[in-house]
C-alpha cells in the first residue's frame, strides 16, 4: 500500500551445495499500479463445523465464543469470507416443563456467536442453519429438529416430519423467539434462513411446506438454498444451484426466475472440465470460479467444506475420502488445515481470495469501460465449463485490465 505505482526490478540469489557449491541470480521485475481493490461486493460462504475447531482449543471455557471459532473468523476475514453459517436452532438454549416441553428459549449463544465473526470480519450476511434434515434416504419427506429433554437434563434433538403436532408447537415458539431476537439485535436485515439441504423433485412438496410455513412465521426474512430442482424455486429467494445444474438450466434460471438473487455452489460436483476446488484441479480453475460469478451476474458463491477435518493429518489427505457413502475428491472437504492451535491457509484459498479481487477489479472497471471488461471476461470465461487454462496467458489479459483501471495520466515508471 505504501509504494509507488512503477516497475520495481530486484534479483534472487538461490545458492547452495549440490556436488559442490552452487549459486545462481534470478532477475525479476513487478510492475505496481495504483488501483486498490474496493470494499468486498461478492458474497462468498465456506460453511464452518466448530466441533472440529476443539483441536485447536487449548483453552476449552473458549469453545465456541473464541479460541478457534475466533481463529477462524479471522482466517474468513483475510480471505474474503464475508458470510457466516450459524444454526439458530442448535445454539439456543432450552428450559423445559414438566411435560417435557420446551417452556423457554435463550437466544444468547447464538447472539454471543454473532457478534464473534461480526467483531472479526466484514459481516455482510447470516446464513441460519437448516431447519430440517434427510433422515431416511435421499428422496424422502425431510424431518425437523426438536429439541427434547435427555435422561441427564441435557438438551437432545429428535427428528420430526412437519406433520407431527410437536414440530408446530415447538416451531411457533421458537420461530417467534428467533424474529423477535434478529429485529431487536438489528440483525434482520442481514439474515437469510436455510430450510433443507438440496431438496430435489421427490420431497419438493415437503420442502415447500416448511418453507411457507417459516415465511409465515417470520415476515421479510429471506429464504435460501443449495438446489439440485427446478421445483422449489418459487418458494425461495436467494436461488443457489450447483454450478453445472446452473449451466444445464441457465434460461430457465435468467428467464423465467426474474427478479431472485443468485448465488452458484460447488461441492464434490461438478467435475470434469468444469471450475471447482479440489486439490487434484489446476489451482487457476479455483481462481476462476468468481470470473465466473461476474460474467454471469451471479452475486454470491457457497461451498459445504471449509474446515470439515475428518482426517487425523488433514494435510496429508490429497485423494478422495468417503463421507456417509459418498467418495468425495481431495480438498472438497477442507480449505484450511490445523496447524497446532493455529489455522493455515491453503494454496487453494489464496487462489479463491485472488479471485475475489479479481471480480471486484472486474467490477470497478466495468464503471470505466463496460465493454473492454467484457472482452477481457470473454477472453478467460467461455461458459461456464470452458476457460482460459494457461497461467501465462490469463495473466496476459489480466493485465489488460489492470491497464486499463490505470489512470490515463499516470505511467508504469521503468
Amino acid at each position: 500500500r505504501n509504494v509507488d505505482p512503477g516497475s520495481y526490478a530486484f534479483e534472487i540469489i538461490i545458492q547452495g551445495e549440490s556436488r559442490g557449491h552452487f549459486r545462481k541470480k534470478m532477475p525479476f521485475t513487478i510492475d505496481v499500479y495504483s488501483t486498490r481493490l474496493p470494499e468486498q461486493s461478492l458474497l462468498v460462504a465456506n460453511w464452518h463445523y466448530p466441533a472440529f475447531l476443539q483441536r485447536l482449543d487449548q483453552d476449552t471455557t473458549k469453545q465456541g465464543y473464541g479460541g478457534g471459532s475466533e481463529k477462524i473468523a479471522v482466517m474468513m476475514h483475510d480471505y474474503g469470507q464475508n458470510a457466516v453459517f450459524l444454526s439458530p436452532v442448535y445454539l439456543a438454549d432450552y428450559s423445559f416443563n414438566e411435560e417435557g416441553q420446551v417452556e423457554r428459549i435463550s437466544m444468547e449463544k447464538f447472539a454471543k456467536n454473532i457478534e464473534l465473526f461480526d467483531r472479526h470480519m466484514n459481516l455482510k450476511l447470516i446464513t441460519g442453519g437448516h431447519l430440517a434434515k434427510r433422515m431416511d434416504g435421499w428422496k424422502k419427506p425431510f424431518k425437523m429438529a426438536v429439541p427434547q429433554r435427555g435422561t441427564d437434563g441435557e438438551t437432545v434433538f429428535e427428528y420430526l416430519p412437519f406433520e407431527d403436532s410437536r414440530v408446530v408447537r415447538f416451531y411457533d415458539k421458537f420461530l417467534d423467539s428467533l424474529s423477535v431476537f434478529l429485529r431487536r439485535s438489528g440483525w434482520i436485515e442481514k439474515y437469510v434462513q436455510h430450510i433443507a439441504d438440496e431438496p430435489i423433485e421427490e420431497n419438493a412438496e415437503n420442502y415447500a411446506e416448511i418453507a411457507r410455513y417459516v415465511r409465515r412465521k417470520m415476515p421479510g426474512v429471506r429464504i435460501i438454498e443449495a438446489i439440485q430442482d427446478c421445483a422449489v424455486t418459487s418458494d425461495v429467494d436467494v436461488l443457489v444451484p450447483q454450478l453445472d445444474f446452473l449451466h444445464k438450466n441457465r434460461d430457465y434460471f435468467f428467464k423465467q426466475c426474474v427478479g431472485k438473487e443468485f448465488w452458484f455452489y460447488t461441492s464434490h460436483l461438478p467435475q470434469g472440465t468444469y471450475a471447482n476446488r479440489h486439490i487434484r484441479q489446476p489451482l487457476l480453475k479455483t481462481r476462476l470460479l468468481h470470473w465466473i460469478n461476474y460474467k454471469y451476474h451471479v452475486n454470491g458463491y457457497l461451498h459445504w467444506g471449509y474446515n470439515y477435518w475428518l482426517s487425523s493429518i488433514p494435510e496429508l489427505e490429497t485423494s478422495a475420502i468417503q463421507v456417509t457413502g459418498t467418495v468425495l475428491p481431495g480438498g472438497d472437504c477442507w480449505i484450511v488445515y490445523p496447524e497446532g492451535d493455529s489455522i493455515a491457509p491453503s494454496v487453494r484459498l489464496e487462489a479463491m481470495r485472488d479471485g475475489i479481487g479479481d471480480y471486484e477489479l472486474l467490477k470497478l472497471a466495468e464503471q470505466k469501460d463496460e465493454a473492454s471488461v467484457r472482452n477481457i471476461v470473454d477472453q478467460v470465461i467461455y461458459d461456464f465449463d470452458c476457460y482460459e487454462s494457461d497461467i501465462i496467458k490469463f495473466r496476459q489479459i489480466r493485465r489488460q485490465l489492470l491497464k486499463l483501471l490505470e489512470p490515463d495520466s499516470l505511467q508504469i515508471r521503468k
